[in-house]
């Protein structure tokens, strides 16, 4: 479950992250004000799932915050928080 369904070449993950590997990889990468949510509410996914009362995906939310010449503004419905 961790690694994708497996059941086609597209749905294989390679990679698992917990949450403080994920906001190293993030800060790293110039993002800040990581944000844990439960829900993105964008439709209904596997980002959703919960297996025995735990959800199977750590879904985050961060702002890019390392300076540059171009900046890109993303309006997303608001993501139900944990």
């Amino acid at each position: 479950m961790i690694y994708g369904g497996q059941v086609d070449a597209h749905d294989f993950h390679k990679v698992g992250f917990n949450k403080d590997i994920l906001n190293s990889f993030l800060a790293q990468a110039g993002f800040c004000n990581v944000t844990t949510v439960r829900s993105f509410g964008l439709f209904q996914d596997t980002s959703d799932l919960v297996f025995h009362n735990k959800p199977i995906s750590l879904n985050v939310i961060a702002k890019a915050c390392k300076p540059g010449d171009d900046v890109v503004s993303v309006d997303l419905p608001s993501p139900t928080a944990t």
